[in-house]
């Protein structure tokens, strides 16, 4: 009996500690399931949100850098050519949010729930270094609060209404 156990365990495969059949697509299955009763349960909106419209009612292009009240314009050019914060007269463009709510975003980054719009005529940006546009401040601030964008239904004219600067 101990010779034929023997031979069994030397000539026959042994066991595997995992079935060999399994489907690896299970684990992608559920985890897909997860992060789909995930987003129903908590009401997330994956496209993120866009209700926020800036509005270019000029006959210049204009570029835009918005940021909030804790934040300042950054040390590099934060425009490239064909840039999307580029708005053409006349104008108006889209700012979507890739998860959240604008108002967590102007909540927990803004000391005074208000956005900053730094703006900047298309002939400086493209004539001018950005260090001497800083130095110079060679733009114009807008600062919008929370209860502004919620009563002009998240639009954003660029025009002297919100200029501090």
């Amino acid at each position: 009996m101990k010779v034929g156990f023997l031979l069994h365990a030397l000539v026959m495969k042994p066991k595997p500690l995992v079935n060999e059949t399994y489907n690896r697509t299970v684990p992608i299955k559920r985890l897909l399931l997860l992060l789909l009763v995930g987003t129903v349960f908590f009401q997330c909106d994956p496209s993120g949100d866009s209700r926020l419209w800036i509005i270019n009612p000029t006959s210049d292009s204009l570029y835009y850098y918005h940021t909030f009240d804790r934040h300042k314009l950054p040390v590099s050019t934060p425009f490239r050519p064909y840039d999307e914060k580029n708005l053409l007269p006349k104008e108006k463009i889209n700012l979507k949010l890739g998860t959240g709510k604008w108002e967590e975003f102007i909540f927990n980054d803004s000391s005074d729930s208000s956005m900053l719009f730094y703006i900047f005529q298309n002939k400086i940006i493209k004539t001018t270094s950005w260090e001497a546009i800083r130095r110079n401040k060679l733009y114009k601030v807008y600062k919008v609060k929370l209860k502004d964008l919620e009563q002009n239904n998240w639009r954003v004219r660029l025009d002297n209404s919100y200029i501090i600067d």
